[in-house]
């Protein structure tokens, strides 16, 4: 019986380990943001996929919506929301003078989509994205396949509620239409043919883009300002790498590896007239109170992450506290 209760004590010191977040990385940083990302999308802990890897990777092999920018590359990154210029359904178009450009490089795009239910359905609705190309040859318009979603089947829907999905396109097949767009994008949103009525509305829809423009540049503080002429290590981005495939989470379909950014080092009140390192100081001293300030982010760079929530359903958030890009002292 005492071997039973130690096997027991065990199993659950054992489990109590696996659930803790300290299992996934030894710093506190990294695992700060990993929580903020199960957070932002409602999770009190990581989805584990009982499906192999290579079956992941058929399912998302044509979803070329990752955010991947080179360290070295110092274009400002910019997130473009653009409205359609009219909307018909089954047809969708926008203009595409703000996407279209020679000196913008597209790193991710999707189509929003806001939508009620009419009614409640049982069977799920397929849903295929095409993106229509003018053929020279005879004036006909051609379908890409660029994007799908399906409709989970639902009951007891209040049909008051506006339901939004951003459905990933493949950006592959768009970079390659580009030289035959003109002036305008035209998709077309086709459901599977069903023998059941209308029972989804579409509400609002939006082209939703990440893209880097050549024409804007940023200016890259080196290294060397983290560090005082002391060696004292100063209030600083500090950069380290998550790979989620490495941890486990492999519900995570972009970005599969993630450069996280967060603010590291010490805060040192410079001896000169500035007004709130006076009052710091004085307060110090008149007081004895010891004075630890701190180092803090002040500006984020949103990130978009998508995960498989429902089954094989991605979900895509973009979230816009967790990646540090300024940091200062109080």
């Amino acid at each position: 019986m005492k071997y039973l209760y130690l096997m027991i004590i065990f199993f659950i010191i054992f489990c109590e380990i696996l659930t803790s977040p300290d299992k996934w990385y030894n710093d506190p940083e990294r695992n700060t943001i990993l929580q903020k990302i199960l957070k932002s999308f409602g999770l009190d802990g990581p989805i584990y996929l009982d499906i192999p890897t290579e079956d992941l990777s058929s399912i998302t092999k044509n979803i070329k919506n990752i955010i991947n920018v080179d360290n070295n590359d110092n274009r400002i990154k910019k997130y473009l929301q653009i409205e359609p210029s009219s909307y018909n359904h089954p047809l969708i178009t926008f203009k595409s003078f703000d996407l279209i450009k020679n000196s913008i490089n597209i790193k991710s795009l999707y189509l929003k989509i806001d939508y009620v239910f009419l009614d409640n359905f049982e069977e799920p609705l397929k849903v295929k994205i095409f993106l229509l190309l003018n053929n020279n040859d005879n004036n006909e318009e051609e379908e890409e396949d660029v994007g799908n979603f399906i409709f989970k089947h639902n009951k007891n829907i209040n049909s008051k509620k506006i339901f939004t999905l951003q459905v990933p396109l493949n950006l592959t097949i768009f970079n390659h239409a580009i030289p035959n767009i003109k002036d305008e994008i035209k998709l077309l949103i086709k459901f599977e043919e069903t023998i059941l009525p209308t029972i989804i509305q579409i509400e609002n829809v939006y082209l939703e883009a990440v893209v880097l423009d050549s024409n804007d540049r940023i200016k890259r503080h080196s290294d060397k300002n983290c560090q005082n002429e002391k060696g004292e290590k100063l209030c600083c981005i500090k950069k380290s790498n998550i790979n989620f495939e490495e941890i486990g989470w492999n519900f995570i379909v972009s970005p599969k590896i993630l450069q996280a950014q967060f603010c590291q080092g010490d805060c040192y009140h410079p001896d000169n007239n500035m007004l709130l390192s006076n009052v710091l100081s004085k307060f110090k001293h008149l007081q004895d109170i010891e004075h630890k300030s701190c180092c803090y982010p002040t500006e984020y760079i949103p990130l978009n992450v998508s995960i498989f929530k429902s089954g094989l359903t991605i979900e895509t958030r973009t979230l816009n506290n967790l990646m540090a890009k300024k940091c200062s002292c109080y």
